[in-house]
């Protein structure tokens, strides 16, 4: 045999001896270690290494509770969903198939990370999702925020707007799910749709050129000002569009206890307490303002009798369904209604854009007539003969005229313009007379 023949002998020994231990490994593997899990590794942070999988399943079983809840989040704030047995559990076969991929067939731990922790999914019910997230819904979505005008201490601020958000359902369960079966159960982001405001910051005028004010003194009634403060809140950074109404009865609604308005003092001077007593005062605020601003008075009324806190000639009697404020805007800007409310005084502003010029204007009432009161006597056997007690205490009446009057830079055929006549009745003074014999 010469040496050719012996080397080829000897190639061919070395390839058969090579396909035997490489098949024995290999079949070895097939058939016993590919149900056993390899080294160093872990199912949600429990050690299953050189488990069988039954085995890793069981100890998995005993061992790895179920969370008490998911949490969501959405920027800062988080929203919990809690769980139980009946709607959720553990995918331990997916878990474990994932664990047998790290198999070491030739036992070279030196070409694996150091631990690995495979994370069990957990499956949760899509019907209880849902109906848990139709419930978060309904807190968690928002509307949004138009921008407005408001008043700060009597000065017009614009507010900006908010946007709004909504849950959506479908895409925030997907989320979910996604991240459960990764093993995640913190910090799962609720997907949210974005609602932009009708009305922004931009939209709005600035309103930096004050019309007219006036300020009045309010008495120290609870009651009282506590109606006023409750309708203020209600006209406060009210905006009047051009060529728009304003009804002061539409706006403040029934004053009733049902829009938590108190039985006070009226404007008139005799005792007489109603329900929303005050906010005749408001009113004449408002009515005032508007002469001054030029605004469009289509509806005005006076008290039947001598009032308080104001100037004959110059207040608004509200009387609800009855009698109203009305007015309307005739300019070509928008105005706003500005209030502010201190202590004891009370003062109301209008404004409009800068270019809306409006020239001085005073207010002057005449006193055309003072009517006197009667004296009425009622005769009673309830007092002693000549003994007299007051029913009612006499309170003279007036007819007067309001004038408008302008500055000196507006030209006028006359130097005051007539806007109202105004009759307030005198109240009679009655007295009861005794006539019981001593």
């Amino acid at each position: 045999m010469n040496k050719n023949q012996v080397l080829k002998i000897m190639i061919i020994s070395s390839i058969l001896l090579l396909i035997f231990i490489g098949g024995g490994t290999v079949a070895s593997y097939l058939t016993t270690d590919n149900q056993k899990i390899g080294s160093r590794v872990k199912i949600s942070d429990i050690s299953v290494e050189g488990m069988h999988i039954d085995e890793a399943e069981e100890i998995l079983q005993d061992t790895l509770d179920l969370p008490k809840s998911i949490e969501l989040t959405e920027n800062e704030a988080t929203f919990s969903i809690d769980l139980n047995e009946n709607v959720a559990s553990y995918d331990f076969q997916q878990a474990l198939k994932e664990a047998k991929e790290y198999v070491d067939i030739f036992h070279e731990k030196s070409r694996f990370p150091e631990i690995i922790d495979v994370k069990a999914p957990l499956k949760i019910d899509s019907n209880f999702l849902e109906e848990e997230l139709e419930e978060l819904k309904t807190d968690f979505d928002n509307e949004p925020e138009n921008a407005k005008l408001k008043s700060q201490e009597g000065t017009p601020k614009i507010k900006d707007e908010k946007k709004g958000h909504e849950l959506e359902v479908e895409q925030t369960k997907t989320a979910i799910k996604d991240y459960l079966q990764k093993g995640i159960t913190q910090n799962i982001p609720i997907e949210t749709k974005k609602i932009q405001p009708e009305v922004t910051a931009e939209d709005l005028p600035e309103m930096n050129q004050k019309l007219s004010s006036f300020k009045v003194n309010i008495p120290d009634e609870e009651d009282f000002l506590h109606n006023v403060k409750t309708a203020k809140d209600k006209i406060c950074g009210k905006v009047l569009e051009t060529g728009e109404h304003f009804s002061f009865n539409n706006k403040i609604g029934p004053v009733s206890s049902d829009n938590d308005y108190r039985k006070a003092q009226t404007l008139i001077k005799r005792e007489s307490h109603v329900s929303g007593g005050g906010v005749s005062l408001l009113a004449t605020c408002l009515y005032q303002v508007s002469l001054k601003g030029k605004i469009t008075i289509l509806e005005r009324h006076s008290h039947q009798e001598s009032i308080r806190l104001i100037s004959p000639g110059r207040d608004a009697m509200i009387n609800y369904d009855l009698q109203d404020l009305v007015l309307r805007n005739d300019h070509d800007y928008p105005v706003i209604f500005t209030m502010h409310l201190e202590d004891d005084k009370l003062e109301v502003f209008l404004y409009s854009k800068e270019d809306l010029f409006i020239p001085n204007i005073d207010i002057h009432t005449d006193k055309v007539e003072t009517l006197k009161p009667t004296k009425l006597e009622r005769s009673t056997s309830n007092l002693p003969q000549g003994e007299k007690e007051i029913l009612q205490e006499a309170q003279k009446g007036y007819r007067v005229e309001v004038y408008i009057e302008y500055g000196p830079e507006v030209k006028k055929d006359k130097e005051k313009e007539l806007i109202t006549e105004d009759f307030y009745r005198p109240v009679n003074e009655i007295v009861r007379v005794g006539t019981r014999p001593y």
